[in-house]
């Protein structure tokens, strides 16, 4: 990754051409809001592509969970790599049977 200036701040995200061949899936993340008030969006969901290492994690989009999952299925098809669960940056993902 290499550092990239936006608006005076430097953000550290991939720069370059990265081949699909690099990519070992598309990754599909939920950001999942337990409590909100009315003016807080539903559940988010943030598509992007698996890097295989050394090539980055790359996102590609940001929408409600129900958009971005219809996304994240197209892309796939398109794309010919498999649909994967990733943690939001920060979480783990847990699940639970009831």
């Amino acid at each position: 990754m290499h550092p990239v200036r936006v608006w005076g701040l430097t953000l550290n995200v991939p720069s370059g051409e990265f081949p699909i061949e690099r990519f070992s899936a598309v990754g599909l993340a939920e950001h999942i809001v337990v409590d909100r008030p009315a003016s807080i969006p539903k559940n988010t969901g943030i598509v992007q592509l698996v890097g295989r290492p050394p090539t980055p994690n790359i996102e590609v989009m940001m929408d409600d969970i129900d958009t971005a999952r219809l996304f994240a299925g197209e892309l796939c098809a398109a794309l010919n790599l498999e649909l994967k669960s990733v943690p939001v940056p920060g979480q783990t993902i847990r699940r639970y049977t009831v």
